[in-house]
């Protein structure tokens, strides 16, 4: 009998489902093999935590341990001004961890050489996740948001203090009656949509459910392809990954079914202001005025692609729907969950209603900058519960990598480098008690010199009283990340915190949640109780 024959009796013998189980087990081994492999390969002076530095089957083995290892190498390296090597998640590069007294060496290196959009790429799976891999390799709407988010914000103000008004009170109750159960989670993954949409694409867009429900849904779907990537041997990506985002793009059509013939028609309103100055028209305060505003003024009119442009609105409404979302969280229930003889609730809604009577209203930039305790409660629930073990990622994109002259390691390209943030904003070091929820912390001593004579007022107090609020980050504080790459849209998000809570305060009461539901770990990412009820009452005495 023939080589032939015997192989074909063989494999007939095996069956179809052996020999693909077979295959299947060769291309997952082989992959994690290859990927090991292909890894750049970290300075081998700098000290592992977690596991042996050869052992390339630790990230499976220590995946629940990732947050205890992170806990030891801050304490063991980082106090000691030293970079430490965290294993990653399975077929992905390990990382640096570097101490936060390099927080300024990282930020301060050229795009060239580290980057904060390769990193993000990376870890968003911009290959996959937004079905346009321009969206995120080329980010110009990020530069649209940095460049036009802040000069714009406060004309939009009142507008959005409105529209927080009506959804609170629609998810709420908007009539004083009995206590209301309320899953907040979910009322604020509907609230955040509306409201960020409000700046994105403006109303009546904002409020259409369809829309919304496709911004959602996409953003839902951005996490879910995070985590199959996480799980997906490299080989597999290219089937796995476009199953994975197929939602995403489903989603996608839903939404450009709405804001494609917008973009069509503001791009055309836009053209022919530029030919007829006294066509009694103005362009909406929004972001599709913005992005063509930037790439006319840049000469870039390649960006003004209608189609590209809608997705280039998706992951701004991923970012912004989701860190939204559980910050507004955090905070509620921080805030439910505090012992009620601390008075934080009373502290924000006396602070609120004053502010209110002085300013006339609670939607101005000056009247928010006044809400130094509603600023503390929301810096503070951030501080505490931050979303991720790691952030300020960066990806050395050099081709001949990168050299740390305070310690002497060289990395080469391919390697992430990052901050323990959750270890820093819990160090008993730089903040007393530091797993306890203290609202006020970063407002007392603001109050205190608030309260003094203006003779008794220094420059140099209300510099550092300034770097205590929301949107301030530094090497104490990094949930927004630092430098010229720290989040544009954490202004945006912290006056409509700050609105929500006023509006909050002021219209309804919060019954007491005793004790407040714990945060979960999975990995390296804060999995909040999003099944938490919370008791709401409208007040009899109401603001609007």
């Amino acid at each position: 009998m023939s080589f032939n024959n015997k192989l074909r009796d063989v494999l007939s013998e095996l069956g179809l489902r052996h020999i693909l189980g077979a295959l299947l087990v060769y291309l997952v081994l082989a992959t994690i093999w290859l990927s090991y492999l292909r890894q750049p390969r970290c300075p081998k002076h700098l000290p592992h935590v977690g596991h042996d530095p050869h052992g390339w089957l630790s990230p499976f083995r220590g995946f629940r341990k990732r947050t205890q290892w992170i806990a030891e190498g801050y304490e063991k390296y980082s106090k000691r001004n030293r970079t430490f090597i965290i294993p990653c998640t399975p077929g992905s590069p390990n990382e640096l961890v570097l101490p936060r007294s390099q927080l300024t060496w990282l930020v301060s290196q050229p795009d060239s050489v580290i980057s904060t959009a390769a990193a993000h790429y990376k870890h968003l799976d911009g290959d996959y996740a937004f079905h346009d891999r321009s969206v995120l390799g080329d980010a110009y709407h990020e530069h649209v948001v940095h460049k036009s988010l802040l000069r714009n914000v406060n004309a939009m103000l009142p507008d959005l203090w409105d529209e927080i008004g009506i959804m609170l009170d629609e998810k709420l109750g908007d009539e004083p009656a009995a206590w209301r159960d309320v899953n907040i989670f979910d009322v604020l993954f509907q609230f955040f949509p509306r409201i960020t949409n409000m700046v994105f694409v403006g109303r009546p867009l904002c409020r259409d459910p369809e829309y919304l429900k496709g911004t959602s849904g996409f953003a839902i779907g951005v996490a879910m392809c995070m985590w199959v990537k996480s799980f997906t041997p490299a080989a597999l990506r290219p089937i796995v990954a476009p199953l994975a985002a197929l939602p995403n793009w489903i989603n996608w059509r839903r939404t450009a079914k709405f804001t494609l013939p917008v973009v069509k028609q503001r791009l055309a309103d836009m053209e022919r202001k530029r030919r007829e100055p006294d066509w009694e028209w103005q362009p909406p305060n929004d972001f599709w005025t913005w992005f063509i505003r930037t790439a006319v003024d840049e000469g870039k009119p390649r960006y003004l692609d209608p189609v590209r442009m809608t997705r280039r609105l998706m992951p701004l409404n991923f970012a912004s729907i989701h860190t939204s979302s559980l910050t507004g969280l955090g905070v509620v229930l921080d805030l439910a969950g505090s012992d009620p003889k601390k008075g934080y609730l009373e502290g924000i809604r006396e602070e609120a209603a004053r502010v209110l009577r002085e300013h006339g209203n609670l939607c101005s930039k000056e009247a928010l900058a006044k809400l130094y305790r509603a600023d503390s409660a929301v810096r503070e629930s951030i501080r505490l519960s931050n979303f991720a073990q790691l952030l300020v990622h960066k990806l050395v994109v050099a081709p001949e990598g990168i050299t740390n002259e305070a310690e002497g390691w060289h990395a080469p390209k391919g390697t992430f480098l990052c901050m323990p943030i959750g270890c820093v904003h819990h160090d008993e070091d730089i903040y007393d008690s530091p797993w306890e929820y203290d609202a006020f912390r970063f407002s007392r001593e603001r109050e205190e010199y608030e309260a003094r004579s203006d003779g008794e007022k220094k420059v140099e107090d209300s510099l550092k009283f300034k770097q205590g609020s929301i949107v301030t980050t530094g090497d104490s504080y990094m949930t927004f990340g630092h430098g010229k790459h720290a989040c544009p849209g954490r202004f945006l998000v912290a006056h409509v915190l700050k609105m929500m809570l006023a509006y909050m305060v002021l219209n309804y009461e919060i019954e007491p949640l005793r004790p407040r539901p714990a945060n979960k770990w999975m990995g390296m990412v804060m999995v909040p109780p999003v099944r938490t009820v919370v008791r709401f009452r409208r007040r009899e005495k109401q603001v609007f």
